[in-house]
């Protein structure tokens, strides 16, 4: 065999290639024009658009280097530069063409374009990409941004209390009741703390009702329990649901925080006149201004336990905190959350007149773990001593607190008494790091859906409930419990 001679810069252009571009019309300007006529004399082109009357298309990627190069070096000898098409030839087989009919294939050589890599995806994804034409945009529209939704001025914190005023007794006693918390929490105090309460209130003269049935169940089982309603105005929610009286006050599923808002701080003042202390979790941190003054113990949910702005609210509001395991079950979330709480931090907040503020907590020292359960329960024995060597194992006390209802009760309310019976086992046992007990109880015996026509006011929208009922003797238990450890020097 005998090597192809190289060809040189005087070599004729392939025939084949210039009876290709002797069929297309020339581009001379770089931009595309589509032909109408195959006649040079009464043809008539009308251009393609350009980049500019395009709008959102994908990137093309780049044509084969060596085809296009072919094509301008055709241009530059006047020939045009060559089409392809139904009944014709693509430019990257003209070279396999020439060879199979014996003729020398294009080389490149001194004075021979110099071909381009294939471009890599990394090179596509810089090419300004092509986008739809206006005509073809007219039939499949753009999407567009979502309109503002109608924006309703909320009263400035200062203006709600204003409307809705603590009186200097009920706000000294909260004071107290913050300090008594934190105090059982400590151990300080050898009562036991139990948050007992509807899951959430939907009917605030029905839940005032019910704070005064637990009132007078307070004062009498005071010397062995300090009992906290739970008055739970806002629901943390995984996808959708009625989240709460402050944001939805008339459970038809149309917002009007407003007035949420106002019917709320009227509910947190009158039950807080009653006497007792009283629970919250804070789900919007923005709201937190408008009730924080009311409260005596907090919660961050399950679900928000991870999100740094809750742990920093916690780390700012005058309360101790409760911090739930997250909703697998988890600790070292929770556990983690206590600490963050226990620091100082910079955080965005509401100021009293309303405007946007910068606050600086001093840290919490009074935030502790609240056992919710998970897929399983963790209110049992085995699990309370594994959540105590988490809390030792972080440099944390031993302050744990467990909930009867959620994930420890497989959200049927019927198995809550089961839980506070184990509970008040293990506490009359002499376990000091059971500081307290949460119960979801309510006038009535379990739940109904919000969406009912007319809901019943004594009846829980959210979680099933135990009855009033059904919970007193549980208030009884608890007690009798705390009054054997104290016995015992727990």
């Amino acid at each position: 065999m005998h090597p192809l001679p190289t060809p040189t810069t005087s070599d004729p252009i392939p025939t084949q290639l210039t009876d290709l571009a002797a069929d297309q019309p020339a581009h001379a300007t770089g931009r595309p024009a589509t032909a109408q006529s195959s006649t040079a004399q009464s043809a008539t082109a009308e251009p393609a658009p350009a980049p500019a009357d395009f709008a959102g298309a994908q990137a093309v990627p780049a044509p084969r280097a060596r085809p296009a190069r072919v094509g301008r070096n055709q241009a530059r000898a006047g020939t045009g530069r060559p089409r392809w098409g139904p009944g014709r030839v693509h430019p990257a087989r003209v070279g396999r063409i020439q060879a199979r009919a014996g003729t020398r294939r294009l080389r490149r050589g001194p004075g021979r374009a110099r071909p381009k890599p294939t471009p890599t995806p990394a090179d596509l994804a810089t090419i300004q990409p092509l986008v739809v034409p206006r005509r073809l945009a007219a039939a499949r529209p753009l999407s567009s941004p979502a309109p503002l939704a109608e924006a309703h001025p909320l009263p400035s914190p200062a203006e709600l209390a204003a409307a809705h005023p603590l009186s200097g007794a009920t706000a000294e006693a909260i004071a107290q009741h913050r300090d008594t918390v934190a105090a059982v929490l400590a151990r300080r105090d050898p009562r036991l703390l139990v948050v007992v309460g509807p899951c959430s209130v939907h009917d605030t003269s029905a839940a005032l009702e019910y704070a005064d049935l637990l009132a007078t169940a307070a004062r009498r089982l005071g010397d062995d329990l300090v009992i906290v309603l739970r008055a739970y105005l806002e629901k943390p929610r995984t996808i959708t649901g009625w989240t709460g009286l402050l944001a939805a006050p008339t459970l038809d599923g149309k917002g009007d925080l407003a007035t949420g808002l106002r019917l709320g701080r009227s509910f947190l003042t009158e039950a807080a006149a009653t006497g007792l202390p009283l629970a919250y979790e804070f789900v919007d941190p923005a709201l937190a201004p408008y009730v924080a003054d009311t409260v005596s113990w907090a919660a961050i949910g399950a679900r928000t336990v991870a999100s740094q702005p809750h742990r920093h609210l916690a780390s700012w509001l005058p309360m101790p905190v409760g911090m739930k395991n997250c909703v697998s079950g988890r600790l070292d979330t929770a556990v983690a959350a206590i600490q963050a709480a226990a620091h100082a931090h910079t955080l965005p907040a509401v100021s009293s007149d309303g405007r946007l503020t910068t606050l600086q907590s001093t840290g919490n020292p009074d935030a502790h773990l609240v056992l919710r359960g998970g897929p399983t329960p963790n209110y049992d024995k085995a699990s309370v001593a594994q959540a105590r060597s988490a809390l030792t194992a972080a440099g944390l006390p031993q302050r744990i607190v467990v909930d009867a209802s959620h994930g420890n009760s497989g959200k049927d309310h019927n198995r809550q008494p089961t839980v506070v019976a184990d509970l008040a086992e293990q506490i009359s046992q002499g376990d000091s790091s059971l500081a307290g007990v949460m119960i979801e109880s309510y006038l009535s015996d379990g739940r109904q859906d919000p969406e009912t026509a007319h809901p019943r006011p004594d009846l829980s929208v959210t979680d099933a409930c135990l009855s009033w009922s059904r919970t007193a003797p549980l208030l009884d238990t608890l007690a009798l419990a705390s009054r054997r450890r104290s016995r015992l020097g727990g």
